[in-house]
């Protein structure tokens, strides 16, 4: 199965990132409430993995670096991969 057939398509299903850019908080709003994150910076080094149980959650980011992040939240419907940027 190539990574793209693993996507998720439906728009119903899409995790949001509500505030983006964000200076202070990442915060979700999740389509399912048990979802994996994970979060890489630009050079593909996790800096973040973290279990979630809810539709919506918030994380301090206010002590990351400035700059592209990105988030892929992983569930028993399929992973997907956003991204987040820090001011």
């Amino acid at each position: 199965m190539t990574m793209m057939s693993q996507e998720i398509d439906k728009q119903s299903d899409e995790f949001k990132i509500v505030q983006n850019p964000s200076s202070t908080k990442l915060e979700l709003t999740l389509p399912n409430t048990e979802v994996k994150l994970e979060v890489f910076d630009v050079l593909g080094k996790k800096i973040l993995t973290k279990q979630l149980s809810g539709l919506t959650s918030t994380i301090d980011v206010s002590k990351w670096n400035n700059g592209v992040y990105l988030v892929r939240i992983t569930s028993e419907a399929g992973t997907q991969t956003k991204r987040f940027v820090k001011q």
